[in-house]
């Protein structure tokens, strides 16, 4: 399941993936969240993948990566965050497909560092 809160005091985005969600799962709260009339795409994200327990196939992270840069319309950062090995080397690899996009994404193993990236 993919849910988001938009805070506009602190000007950011936080979303949560977890469960057994798959990748068309995590594209329709993607579009969802696009549409949102509260949603702002110059705020910072971050992406919390904690409780995810089942990865995207690579086709999927592919798809899900074309859909974000189709839509990347500021600089802002997205910060991914996970403990998990695997879910975090995925993250380095959505990185990577993002790339050239202007909206920048990161990939951390520790929340503290990525609330560290968001805020500079």
């Amino acid at each position: 399941m993919l849910t988001y809160a938009v805070d506009s005091v602190r000007k950011r985005i936080d979303v949560q993936i977890g469960g057994t969600t798959s990748g068309s799962e995590i594209q329709a709260g993607i579009r969802k969240m696009l549409d949102d009339p509260t949603f702002d795409p110059a705020y910072p994200m971050l992406i919390d993948l904690h409780a995810l327990e089942q990865t995207p196939t690579i086709p999927e992270l592919r798809d899900i990566a074309l859909i974000v840069r189709a839509n990347a319309s500021t600089s802002a950062r997205r910060a991914i965050v996970t403990e998990q090995l695997l879910y975090y080397g995925l993250a380095v690899l959505f990185a990577i497909l993002t790339e050239g996009a202007t909206t920048r994404y990161h990939a951390f193993r520790s929340r503290d560092e990525a609330e560290a990236w968001l805020s500079v």
